[in-house]
């Protein structure tokens, strides 16, 4: 076999040259990517950026790209900080980037590269005036300060007040003022303050002529005081800001780890951790904005004793299982309330159901909503019993050493509804449910004592009903009631009553909670002694003429005639779902079609209706008017939800649809005019 070389010569060319091609392709695809992406422009790709960028675009800096300060100097460094700015832009491209703040970090070596500023240390000009202050770079970035190690944004803060890499006052009194003893002398003001000295008589820019005080040696406080209002100290609590984890915070007195963690490896704003300090007379502090802890001690001690399962009385500590897992109160307050408008509690975080989701999955905020409307039931049926235990407790005429025992259980009672009416249930729904519990026991217990003929409603805990593992996240359950195959269903009557457990129904071998029964298993029980109400209550009011909630009061006519479900619903001992072949059998031929017809004049109906108040703008409506839509909207929901389109009550039906056609009819006039 021979070769045919020149051929093959010619081919691997052309396969290189499409090699080439391609590689030079992607090397200018990805060039242009890396210059899109490096221009500040491109920043506010993500809406979170934009305050930043008008930050940065009204600073000194703005004729320098971001990215020139935002990488440390280094091709390699530069790649880096672009497969995590990658990171950051699919964090908000799928919406996760809810749960995280933007963070960026400037690394001291973007500062001092050459071309920026590295002359005011490495020519020693780093002495610049800042206010009124003569600052030196050198000692700063050169030498320990209160043997602490300094970056260029320990002063130079990223962004503070919408400025960008603005010196921060506050961090410079902190340094200088904080725990600064009695005994400092006046040199320790110098360092900053040139001594204010005339220079002739006609210096008028100096109010008082210091010559004399410099002469005598006389320390800056003796006449102008400490010159501090606050002293910057850390409050305990303002760790768990950030970290939750006990092991973490219990280093909280080790100053040098923290500032090292905080400073040197890390860049934290100082006021993230420090409370406010100011440099001035304290007389002069007047607009001063108060810390809240000064007069607000606790303002959270509710919620944090419920998150972390504690504080009940009668009840076991049950942390919640996000507090186990060392969440914290930020991990979940991530909205922000933003208003033109005054807040009288001015700007804060706030939870929404939205929270849950992105680490739950879709549907847990209205798990969410579920718990805040059952809690919010029992804690109104507990207020209400303590109300009425503690009338019974002063009309009673028992011994005035068992008034005072009831009296005791009573505030007990009151402690744990208190716990979790302050600290909300939603912080811990299992431990509050028990809490209510737990009240409930002690009111019965003091009503007892006192031999009280009133016997309060029975309270159910839901960890006497719902397995554990479920009550965790299901709570309440049992006061829900649902739809499921065309039928109300009600888990209170399942769960309580016929002490059904949860896996009877759902299971989590493919999907957490996937309900795994079917019709069938449910009439396997409901069929044996059959009462058609229980689960079929709208077919069941709408045949009997009880379902004065849509305005049908006149029952069917086959009722009247001895008629009840079974009539129809079951043949050979089997529930059947009838169709028009049914009626014949008792109405004779041409009855299907009848029934056909009935359906079919009700579904026209609906469907009508339907348009009509779709074409109805919302605007400018009376709130008659408006209530009258909402309820004929509601009607047809439920009327559509029967499944059997008019049979139960034909006559009746058709009447009334025919009467809400009308009425919206007159409503769509007078929008019109």
């Amino acid at each position: 076999m021979k070769f045919n070389k020149q051929k093959i010569l010619k081919r691997l060319k052309k396969i290189g040259l499409y090699l080439g091609g391609f590689v030079l392709l992607i090397a200018i695809m990805g060039f242009a990517v890396i210059e899109i992406t490096s221009k500040p422009d491109f920043c506010v790709t993500c809406h979170y950026m934009q305050p930043f960028y008008d930050a940065w675009e009204a600073s000194s800096h703005n004729d320098i790209p971001c990215g020139e300060c935002h990488y440390p100097p280094g091709a390699m460094e530069k790649i880096s900080g672009k497969f995590r700015d990658l990171n950051q832009l699919v964090k908000y491209l799928t919406n996760t980037y809810k749960r995280s703040k933007p963070w960026a970090e400037i690394e001291d070596a973007s500062c001092l590269k050459a071309g920026c500023h590295s002359a005011r240390t490495l020519e020693g000009a780093g002495r610049v005036q800042f206010v009124k202050v003569v600052f030196d770079h050198t000692p700063h970035l050169k030498d320990l300060r209160r043997g602490k190690k300094l970056r260029c944004t320990s002063c130079h803060s990223q962004i503070v007040q919408g400025d960008h890499i603005t010196v921060t006052e506050s961090t410079c009194i902190l340094c200088h003022f904080k725990e600064l003893g009695p005994e400092s002398h006046m040199s320790d003001c110098v360092l900053c303050h040139d001594p204010p000295v005339k220079k002739g008589d006609n210096d008028e820019a100096i109010v008082f002529d210091h010559t004399r005080v410099m002469e005598r040696d006389i320390g800056c406080r003796t006449c102008h005081g400490p010159m501090i209002v606050g002293d910057g100290s850390v409050p305990k609590e303002r760790c768990y800001n950030c970290h939750w984890d006990q092991e973490r915070n219990s280093r909280y007195d080790d100053s040098i780890l923290m500032h090292q963690k905080h400073i040197t490896e890390n860049k934290i704003e100082c006021e993230n951790c420090h409370l406010d300090m100011q440099h001035k007379a304290p007389s002069r502090s007047d607009k001063m904005a108060a810390d809240c802890a000064g007069c607000h001690t606790q303002a959270h001690t509710g919620q944090e004793n419920l998150f972390a399962g504690k504080g009940g009385y009668g009840v076991h500590d049950m942390p919640d299982p996000m507090y186990e897992s060392g969440l914290n109160c930020q991990n979940c307050h991530v909205f922000h309330t933003y208003s033109s408008e005054f807040q009288s509690k001015g700007e804060i975080n706030i939870a929404k159901p939205e929270s849950c989701e992105p680490c739950h999955g879709s549907g847990f905020g209205h798990l969410l909503k579920i718990w805040e409307e059952t809690s919010n039931e029992k804690l109104n049926v507990i207020k209400n019993l303590i109300d009425k235990t503690s009338i019974e407790i002063k009309s009673s005429e028992k011994k005035p050493v068992l008034k005072k025992k009831a009296e005791i259980i009573l505030e007990n009672a009151r402690h744990n509804y208190r716990l979790v009416r302050n600290g909300r249930p939603i912080h811990n729904i299992k431990y509050s449910d028990e809490l209510l519990s737990s009240s409930y026991n002690y009111l019965a217990e003091a009503l007892t004592l006192i031999d009280s003929d009133y016997h309060p409603p029975k309270l159910t805990a839901s960890s006497e009903v719902v397995p554990s593992q479920c009550a965790n996240c299901h709570t309440g359950i049992e006061e829900r009631s649902v739809y499921v195959f065309e039928m109300q269903f009600n888990h209170g009557r399942h769960v309580i009553s016929a002490d059904l457990k949860c896996g009877k129904c759902h299971s989590n071998q493919r999907r957490h909670g996937e309900l795994v029964a079917n019709r069938d298993n449910c009439m396997n029980c409901h069929h044996q002694k059959p009462e058609c109400g229980n689960c079929h209550q709208l077919q069941n009011d709408l045949y009997t003429g009880k379902a004065d909630y849509i305005g049908i009061t006149d029952p069917n006519v086959m009722l009247e005639a001895g008629l009840d479900c079974a009539s129809c619903h079951v043949e050979d001992d089997k529930i059947i779902r009838p169709a028009g072949a049914k009626c014949v059998e008792c109405h004779g031929e041409g009855y299907d079609e009848m029934e056909a017809g009935w359906k079919l004049a009700v579904r026209s109906s609906i469907e009508n209706l339907e348009l009509l108040l779709k074409d109805i703008s919302p605007a400018g409506l009376s709130s008659s008017d408006e209530a009258t839509m909402e309820r004929v909207q509601d009607i047809l929901r439920r009327l559509k939800s029967d499944g059997s389109w008019g049979v139960h009550n034909e006559t009746e039906i058709i009447s009334k649809l025919s009467k809400f056609e009308s009425e919206i009819k007159e409503i769509a006039n007078r929008q019109t005019g």
